[in-house]
């Protein structure tokens, strides 16, 4: 009887680990939705691909919050005149070429006396750029900022309209936290 039952325990536990390696699904058919890290049409997936997708999202999304913090610091520092020294909102979202870039025009404005002044600074749209991604780097993303309504003001010249500019930026893990490692962006005629 004993022996009876240790092959019946056995069968069992047998079967319960081929289960897991089983799909979610037990037709094999995927039942989630996964929508294109660059965005595009849903597709069918299991389970363990909408998990990854979803931890994607939630990248993203934190990268989306370092940006948008970063830009209202930029308006606010560019409305000032300038910094000489990285503020803390600039060491908790820049970080690298970012970092160094940003500090380097923003002295420049202090030293010309260069300030943004007139309407508002908006973000027109913000969009996933997986193509832009450079080794090393958790996300990319691609900005365009509205800067139209507003002027480059400095002393002893004509004020310049602020324009349009589309940066694509880089986010990396530094020092456990997420950042904008690198920055590449133009002047553009309109976002």
């Amino acid at each position: 009887m004993a022996k009876s039952f240790v092959l019946v325990l056995s069968a069992a536990l047998a079967g319960v680990m081929v289960a897991g390696c089983a799909p979610a699904d037990p037709a094999g058919q995927p039942t989630y939705s996964c929508t294109p890290e660059a965005g595009g049409t849903p597709f069918p997936c299991y389970k363990v691909q909408r998990d990854e997708y979803d931890k994607l999202d939630a990248l993203y999304a934190e990268a989306e919050a370092v940006y948008r913090r970063y830009l209202a610091e930029d308006e606010r520092i560019l409305r000032a005149g300038g910094v000489e020294e990285p503020t803390p909102v600039m060491l908790e979202t820049l970080s690298g070429d970012a970092l160094s870039s940003a500090a380097s025009v923003y002295v420049a404005f202090r030293k010309t006396g260069t300030r943004l002044e007139g309407g508002p600074v908006k973000l027109a749209w913000l969009k996933r750029r997986p193509d832009a991604l450079r080794p090393g780097m958790k996300v990319a993303m691609q900005s365009c900022v509205d800067s139209n309504a507003a002027v480059l003001s400095s002393p002893g010249e004509a004020d310049e309209p602020a324009g349009f500019t589309s940066d694509t930026m880089n986010f990396g893990v530094v020092d456990g936290v997420l950042r904008i490692v690198a920055v590449t962006g133009d002047p553009v005629p309109a976002c």
